[in-house]
């Protein structure tokens, strides 16, 4: 908030500056004129700047204001993060780098949530689902002296009961179980191929080692930032910035915050 009333601030004193040497041209003698126009000139590229800044914060104010109303589990304060140049390099070619990390990484987070679950894995569901039905499916026999022999199903008697078409499928797995997954297979089988498949284990791991490496970016991304406010040219903080590097905040979860600790030590690199 104190940003964007800098940035408002500023903008609102070079706005009336420029105003006022506006109106102080119209009677300049033309010894002045010359360097009155000069000014202007610069005191309008220095407006269009600042209300970019302006926009900038007040856009990344409100995203992150936004955030922090649903965010859930306790947040804590972190160190900041160190960002190294590498050599030769100035802090605006370092964040340039790091953004293009951060696209990647992004690109990669994208394939592997949208990755389908590999046709054995779907088999091994199937197998499970089929044993699952198998014990929904069976039937309770009751059989004494004092009654006729009776078979009761946990399902509706009829085909007009909605229970009987809701478990049928249980019914038909008890009486068949072979066929009944070899059925499942066969049409698992004449599903279309994903074109990039990763086991829910496999992909769960993934995701929490890229998360782990894009909030490191992200966070080296904001101390290169805050440099850039004291040495210039300033740059301006990408509206999608995770809103934990811009606070250099952390969120323990309870049970999920040990986990969370160890996915945040985890090097970019080490999603590549």
């Amino acid at each position: 908030m104190a940003r964007e009333q800098e940035a408002r601030d500023a903008a609102s004193s070079v706005t009336r500056r420029a105003s006022d040497l506006g109106r102080a041209l119209a009677t300049a003698p033309a010894s002045e004129a010359a360097n009155i126009e000069h000014e202007l000139t610069r005191l309008r590229a220095r407006q269009s700047e600042l209300a970019a800044k302006h926009r900038n914060q007040a856009d990344l104010i409100a995203a992150i204001t936004h955030w922090l109303s649903s965010a859930t589990g306790t947040l804590e304060t972190v160190k900041p993060a160190k960002a190294a140049l590498q050599k030769g390099e100035t802090i605006s070619a370092a964040v340039v780098r790091l953004r293009a990390r951060i696209h990647a990484l992004t690109t990669e987070r994208v394939k592997v949530m949208q990755a389908g679950v590999p046709i054995a894995d779907l088999k091994a569901q199937a197998a499970a689902y089929v044993d699952a039905l198998v014990d929904r499916g069976r039937p309770r026999i009751i059989a004494d002296h004092r009654r006729d022999f009776e078979v009761q199903f946990r399902v509706g008697e009829t085909w007009s009961d909605a229970g009987l078409a809701g478990r049928l499928p249980a019914i038909l797995a008890w009486l068949d179980p072979d066929q009944f997954l070899a059925k499942l297979n066969q049409t698992i089988d004449a599903m279309p191929t994903p074109p990039f498949a990763m086991s829910g284990k496999a992909r769960a791991q993934k995701l929490i080692a890229l998360e782990a490496s894009l909030l490191q970016c992200e966070r080296e991304e904001e101390a290169l930032i805050e440099s850039s406010e004291e040495t210039g040219p300033v740059i301006l903080r990408r509206l999608t910035a995770d809103p934990r590097a811009v606070l250099c905040l952390g969120i323990n979860r309870g049970q999920a915050a040990k986990q969370e600790g160890k996915v945040e030590r985890v090097k970019a690199d080490d999603a590549a």
